[in-house]
């Protein structure tokens, strides 16, 4: 808080008092008496708004200060400057973006399961950790360069927001976080973000590790956003974009690096089509809000789908979830787990060279 104290000194200086220290305080509490300046305190929780004081003292008694300029001597405790200070979001120290990062506990469900909430990091944030991380600077999948790109609209994503599922619901209504899904990591590397960087980005935003995200979009797309899968018959063919299409009446339902399945009776990721295909950024912020949900259970929501075996917290299982986890744990869900473990162990990405 280098401009604090000196801001201080300068206006102590100009009274024309001897000083010999100043008392720093942070919200109403002294943290430090100091004699020398500039200083800096450390100890600031991230993303919080602290209030910052301080006040000038004599040299004779420490615990005896007079204001500073005025004559009465009158002794205070309180600090006669102070300013607030909003602390910055901060870029995980431990582990940089490889490790889970906790959630918040806020109570426990009527059928006794925890829950939880997570705060994703603004996109700024998440793009100032991915850019400080200096990782990968190759593009691994050329054809993902345009999609890489595409940072969607306001318009586009208040059409995602707004649309209800097949239960009534609009996906934040249904899945809590997609209210923070924005596909905002788009905007990364001068706007021409690499399919890795926008991984470490979604990472850091989600509190997921980024490996283990890299491993997941191995499995289901080969880091492809080109990669179509999923393929049904339909009675809704021309819901479905062109490259989607199979004549005369199937569809590829799965579209994009992790293969968001979208059905045209909204009861898969409504709210989803076109931004799914279109946007690399939106396409992994959307599935790893999900796979926060599942860890998380936030407001009880994953748990009251009646599904007694779920547990929240549970960090490959709510990974793998995005394959389809209901009943929690089962034959599919646990190949899946396999499958992304053994990508994971072979980092087969870095095969990948364009």
């Amino acid at each position: 808080m280098r401009w604090l104290v000196w801001a201080v000194l300068a206006l102590v200086g100009w009274s024309g008092v001897n000083i010999a220290g100043y008392y720093v305080f942070l919200d109403g509490s002294q943290v430090a008496d100091v004699s020398a300046s500039p200083y800096s305190y450390a100890g600031i929780d991230c993303g919080t708004t602290s209030t910052f004081g301080a006040k000038a003292h004599h040299g004779s008694g420490r615990g005896r200060s007079r204001d500073p300029g005025r004559r009465s001597g009158r002794e205070h405790t309180s600090p006669m400057f102070q300013w607030s200070y909003a602390s910055p979001g901060c870029c995980p120290v431990s582990n940089g973006n490889q490790a889970w990062q906790p959630s918040r506990f806020t109570g426990t469900s009527s059928n006794g399961k925890g829950e939880y909430k997570y705060a994703p990091v603004s996109d700024s944030q998440a793009l100032a950790c991915a850019t400080a991380l200096g990782g990968d600077t190759l593009e691994r999948r050329n054809v993902n360069t345009q999609f890489n790109r595409y940072l969607p609209s306001s318009s586009e994503l208040s059409a995602f927001e707004s649309t209800l599922n097949s239960h009534g619901q609009t996906p934040t209504q249904f899945l809590y976080y997609p209210k923070f899904v924005t596909g905002g990591c788009a905007a990364g590397q001068g706007g021409h973000p690499t399919t890795d960087f926008l991984i470490d980005c979604t990472a850091y935003k989600w509190g997921i590790p980024a490996d283990w995200l890299r491993a997941q979009y191995v499995k289901e797309s080969g880091w492809r956003m080109t990669q179509l899968g999923d393929l049904a018959s339909v009675r809704c063919y021309d819901e479905y974009p062109s490259q989607a299409r199979v004549p005369p009446s199937s569809v590829y339902q799965s579209m994009g690096i992790s293969q968001i399945k979208w059905t045209c009776d909204r009861s898969d990721s409504a709210g989803t089509e076109l931004l799914r295909w279109k946007s690399t950024a939106f396409n992994m912020d959307y599935e790893a809000s999900v796979v926060r949900f599942e860890y998380d259970n936030p407001n009880g929501d994953r748990s009251s789908w009646g599904d007694s075996g779920y547990r929240p917290q549970q960090q490959w299982l709510s990974l793998c979830a995005w394959y389809g986890g209901y009943p929690w744990n089962n034959s599919g869900q646990q190949s899946y787990c396999s499958a992304v473990h053994k990508r994971l162990a072979n980092r087969q990405w870095l095969s990948y060279t364009g």
